[in-house]
């Protein structure tokens, strides 16, 4: 994929860098740059496109650089960028644009008076590829780039095919959307299964051709419910999203997607109905967009603000700046609003749970329309939040006067099952789905000793041996046991500060009852010792017999589905499926 560029003297850019992300919406202000970012990648796209199969030459004589460069000049031709005005305040020649790929490959092009270009390729090494023979090692990403488009046209004769070919990706490509269509017979069928996925409601019938040879018209028809015409006939929201699935079902899912506004003639649902069908399905996707839906769907950091005045663009990374941008394009609409309207859920948490619960998701989920992050959730800190959580749930009831579903998880710790009922309790008479995990923390379910042992496995440096499944479980053992004094105490304080009628050796007592208890269910103190110092004084074993760091994280992401214990299968999937938890 492609992770950054830089653009020079370059329409409204002088020296301007961007760094791209897996998944990246690019927004700004109105003259921003946005449109600038899109024909540099424009030009991108030409060299990615064509640079196996052009001549390598010396650089031109138009061009001031060193002798040595040798690249290539493919043609401009339909590539639907104004020359006339493209170099820095009416300056100089030459623009130039850098980007550069994951793999350290790299891309330099110049661009002279009247769209003269010449590009220069390098490998990983830093090495000017000569020849289209080196060329083909490099094994760039391709780039496509969908166009700005409108309705079709009403009708629609059979064109010249090299013609329709060489305006695919232009602006003209809603003109000759049912040639195409003509054009590539092999893709009809992958297009209809496509459209019909995404729409549920709409059936691709068939591509007609009418008429004498050399006149020839063509009309696709379109099922949408009980309505069936030839596409002009319907709906523009349906027309540009027929349009963009079939450019995706023309690109490969190893390239790099770039939507420039897509959201323009859609609705609201149908733009957070395309970032859902995109997400993960692709190698990389860059969109540009003023559409507060879109945002709404992805999480800050993956919001890009274009500013050509500084000499890097940067990321959101919190919603405030997020909301301040949009207030800034001019619209009214408020970005936590929007995200809660889409996903009609709010997730509360303690500390950073959402992370680990994310990655359980995509475990058990792994096509997931609504990842957990991006769903609107919030730290409660803890049992003392409780009083938020109810705040928030009864706001989102008067405000919205829609049906939010808050869902809210709380650490079980040393809280005793009378405490444990009651906020049950008061979490259903308030409409808050509660869970209480059954162990301590939501850590404690990552104590899988063959998940353990896979992330050591994996990070051993060559020739060294892993632990097998029994050292770990021995480690664990020993890690409990050396606890065993700590949890007692920890228990008894809580138990003390609980009922302030008993002595401190009632509380004792009834603390060493609990740890009996767990060690007679589970042979140790695993579900009630604290699994973020377990999984500590773990990761220090780990680091200093086998020099392998870890931490939840990593063992959460080395789980299978199999081992992800029940109690967490079921919150993930209830959250999901938009279900009540079952306790």
């Amino acid at each position: 994929m492609i992770s950054n560029i830089q653009i020079q003297n370059f329409r409204g850019f002088y020296n301007h860098s961007l760094r791209f992300k897996k998944s990246c919406i690019i927004v700004g202000k109105n003259n921003a740059g946005k449109s600038t970012v899109v024909e540099a990648l424009r030009l991108v796209s030409l060299i990615t496109n064509k640079y196996r199969t052009s001549v390598y030459k010396k650089r031109p004589t138009w061009l001031d650089a060193p002798s040595g460069l040798i690249g290539v000049s493919p043609s401009i031709k339909n590539i639907g960028i104004n020359f006339d005005t493209i170099f820095f305040h009416y300056g100089s020649s030459p623009s130039i644009i850098t980007a550069e790929f994951n793999d350290k490959n790299r891309i330099t092009i110049y661009v002279g008076d009247g769209g003269k270009i010449f590009a220069v390729l390098r490998n990983s090494r830093g090495t000017i590829v000569k020849t289209r023979s080196k060329a083909l090692k490099l094994n760039l990403t391709p780039i496509n780039i969908f166009p700005q488009v409108g309705p079709v046209q009403k009708k629609e004769m059979i064109l010249n095919s090299d013609y329709v070919k060489s305006n695919i990706g232009s602006h003209l490509s809603s003109l000759h959307f049912r040639n195409q269509l003509y054009l590539f017979p092999e893709l009809f069928q992958k297009f209809k299964e496509a459209v019909e996925e995404t729409w549920p409601s709409v059936t691709v019938k068939e591509l007609i051709a009418t008429g004498e040879l050399d006149e020839k018209q063509l009309s696709f028809q379109v099922r949408n419910e009980n309505f069936v015409a030839e596409v002009a006939e319907m709906g523009h929201g349906l027309q540009v999203w027929l349009q963009i699935i079939w450019f995706l079902t023309r690109v490969s899912n190893n390239s790099t997607v770039i939507l420039d506004e897509p959201d323009v003639y859609m609705h609201a649902d149908l733009q957070r109905r395309l970032i859902r069908f995109l997400r993960n399905k692709y190698n990389q996707i860059l969109i540009t967009t003023h559409s507060t839906e879109i945002m709404a769907e992805v999480g800050p950091e993956d919001i890009l603000v274009i500013d050509k005045e500084k000499p890097e663009s940067t990321y959101a990374n919190t919603f405030p700046i997020v909301q301040t941008l949009i207030e800034q394009i001019g619209s009214a609409q408020n970005i936590h609003m929007a995200r809660l309207w889409n996903a009609k859920r709010l997730i509360l948490v303690e500390g950073k749970d959402i992370k680990l619960l994310k990655i359980f998701q995509n475990s058990l989920f792994p096509n997931s329309d609504a990842p957990f992050d991006a769903i609107p959730n919030m730290s409660l800190g803890g049992w003392g939040g409780w009083n938020y959580a109810i705040g928030s749930s009864m706001l989102l009831k008067n405000s919205l006067n829609q049906n939010i579903f808050t869902y809210c998880i709380f650490d079980s710790d040393y809280h005793t099952a009378e405490e444990i009922s009651t906020r049950l309790d008061q979490a259903n008479d308030k409409g808050i789905f509660l869970h209480i995990w059954s162990k301590k923390e939501i850590e404690n379910y990552l104590l899988i000793p063959s998940a353990l042992q896979r992330v050591i496995e994996n990070n051993l440096a060559k020739r060294t041996s892993s632990p097998s499944i029994d050292e770990i479980e021995q480690r664990l053992m020993t890690i409990l046991s050396e606890m065993e004094e700590s949890v007692l105490d920890a228990i008894s304080s809580e138990l003390l500060k609980q009922n302030r009628g008993w002595t401190a050796g009632k509380s004792n007592k009834e603390a060493r009852k609990l740890i009996c208890d767990s060690k007679a269910q589970e042979e140790s103190i695993i579900s009630i010792a604290s699994g973020k110092y377990v999984i500590k004084k773990f990761a220090d074993w780990s680091q200093q017999e086998f020099g392998v760091s870890l931490n939840a994280i990593a063992i959460a992401k080395e789980m299978t589905a199999q081992e992800i214990p029940n109690e967490l299968i079921k919150i993930v999937t209830s959250i999901e499926k938009s279900a009540v938890f079952k306790e």
